[in-house]
Formats: structure tokens, sequence, C-alpha cells
């Protein structure tokens, strides 16, 4: 099966030389600083550092997934809903909550891909958008989620069934991943092929987290297939020096 992960809807495109936005991107500086345009690998490095902060400020948290697997020539779909554990010296666990739609087969595809996802942290820093995975240049920039973004085409290193060729979204201002999309470089197998995936995130309680996953394939067999994932009921646990309760952040259904 594929990697957990619709094409942008309801985007203002401009392109650099747009006056406007350059206006805007030159607003997001501290008063007084030289403005020196970014570079794609500056944006990059300043993401990996947004990130690796992050790591360090929320060893914990909790959330709950929706899944939606959908194959439409065999009028089959199944629903399941889970909650995983984040802890940064463990990993990730995950318990299934509620199970409906097609049994069988359709059933054991989600929880794989459950298993996929516990498995992934183990290797975080080979599937990181940061220069040590990715080239990139620097394509434009969008208003997205009513964010100033730079928008970067992204090229990997190397064939992974875990990086993605396309286009990334980092929020001009704070350098959080907002989305990102394209398709992997390898095969994830002789069935599904390079699925087209997408992934937003969105800023969680001062966190930038996963908030919603889709993808879709010409599937051998079976057709056409969409798998759509949203995250809601964030848990967060800060670092003690950041804050000492729990963060409580929740995100509607179709957002």
């Amino acid at each position: 099966m594929w990697p957990v992960a619709c094409k942008p809807t309801g985007i203002m495109l401009f392109r650099p030389f747009n006056p406007a936005l350059a206006l805007m991107l030159a607003a997001t500086i501290v008063p007084g600083q030289n403005v020196v345009p970014l570079t794609a690998e500056a944006i990059l490095t300043k993401l990996a550092a947004m990130e690796s902060a992050r790591n360090k400020r929320l060893p914990s948290y909790k959330v709950t997934r929706e899944y939606h697997l959908q194959l439409a020539a065999r009028n089959k779909s199944v629903n399941s809903t889970a909650e995983f554990e984040y802890q940064q010296l463990s990993g990730k666990t995950f318990r299934i909550l509620e199970e409906t739609g097609a049994e069988g087969l359709y059933r054991r595809a989600l929880r794989k891909l459950m298993e996929a996802e516990v498995r992934a942290v183990i290797a975080e820093s080979e599937l990181e958008v940061s220069l040590k995975n990715y080239t990139a240049t620097i394509v434009g920039a969008e208003i997205l989620n009513e964010r100033i973004c730079h928008v970067l085409s992204l090229t990997p290193r190397r064939n992974s069934k875990f990086l993605i060729k396309g286009k990334a979204w980092i929020d001009a201002t704070e350098f959080g991943l907002v989305r990102l999309e394209g398709h992997p470089t390898e095969s994830l197998s002789f069935w599904v092929g390079k699925p087209f995936i997408s992934q937003t995130f969105n800023n969680v309680g001062g966190h930038w987290l996963l908030v919603s996953n889709k993808s879709f394939v010409e599937a051998k067999i079976v057709g056409h297939v969409e798998l759509t994932v949203k995250s809601s009921n964030y848990t967060l646990k800060p670092t003690q020096s950041q804050d000492t309760g729990l963060v409580l952040a929740s995100f509607g259904k179709g957002k």
C-alpha cells in the first residue's frame, strides 16, 4: 500500500515579481534588517531549524486519525479511526477505536498504513524536507490558508518510496511546512505504482503538525483508489520549560 499522505484549491497564485506580494514578503522581515532575497537552500535550512526546535519542545503528543479508503470500480469503502501516541524516546504506538465498511483485505490495508507510520518514526531524518534529502528551486509565492508561502520545486537526491518529487509550500514568516505534494520517486509496489500524494500541515498550539493527507492512484486490477486521512484532537505535552500543562487543539471534519 502507499504511505499516509488533493490538488490545491482556493489558492491565490502570485509570481515572484508581483510588487504587492514582494512588499508583503518584505514585511515578514524584522524591521531594520537588510532585505536579502532568500535562496531555496536558505529556506530549507530555516525549515529544518524550525522542525528541530519543535522536536525539542514537543517530546510527546496524542492525535486521532480518521481513515477513509475508497475503491471506485468495486464500490468498496472502509473507514477506520485510530488514536496515535508519540513519545520522543520510544516512538509511536496506535490503537484502533472504530472500523466500519468493507472487511478482510481492505481493513488489513488500513492497518498496514498505520503500522507503516509507526515504523517511519525510526527513520524520520531520512524522510524530512531538508537539504540532506532534496535539491530545490524557488518557483513562486502563494497565499495558502491565509498565509504567505514560498513555493519550492523539490527533487529528491535519491529514489525512495518516501521522498516526494513535487512542490512544497513553506510559511514565509514561521518557516513551517504548510503543504507537500507530488509523487514518490520509487514505486510503492507492483500494484500501486507511484500515487499522487498531498499532505497539509498547520500550526497546532505553536507546533507545525500534520492535519490532512490525501492520495489517489490508478492501481492495477482494482482501478481508481483514493485514501483520505484527517487528523484531529491533538493533545500536546510540551517540555516543562515550555509549558507545564497540556495543550488541546481540534480540527473539524473537512479541514
